[in-house]
This record gives C-alpha cells, structure tokens and sequence, in this order.
C-alpha cells in the first residue's frame, strides 16, 4: 500500500527516527496508514464535512509516538 503523501525520514541522530509522516482525507486512509500499527484500528468521523488529518510516527529508543492531527 502507498499513500500519498507518505514519508520516512531518517534523522543523522541514531536515537530519534521519524518512520511516518502522512496526511489523509478519509477514514479508510487513515486505518490504511495505522494498519501496520494497530490492525484492530476502527475510524470513525463524527463532524460533517471534509476530512483533513496528518499522521506521524516517531521512534525515540525504545519508545514509539504517534501523533494524530485532524481537523
């Protein structure tokens, strides 16, 4: 699966990894982005209108933060 819009970036400090920066525009794109992260993810939108998220993952040593933005 490829989204558009998706990125991996690798930072010259070893410690910290961005793995994940992609934008979405629905549900379904959304769980695609999460599957690999947590496939049980369910999307739901509750306001009407356009959707406009951004998902990033980052990897800090053994720790792992995912940041969701949505409108």
């Amino acid at each position: 699966m490829r989204v558009e819009g998706a990125t991996a970036i690798k930072h010259s400090d070893k410690s910290s990894l961005k793995q994940l920066d992609a934008r979405f525009q629905t549900c379904a794109e959304l769980q695609d982005l999460f599957h690999p992260l947590s496939p049980d993810l369910v999307a739901v939108q509750l306001s009407q209108g356009p959707l406009h998220g951004r998902v990033r993952v980052f990897v800090l040593g053994s720790y792992r933060f995912n940041v969701l933005e949505t409108n």
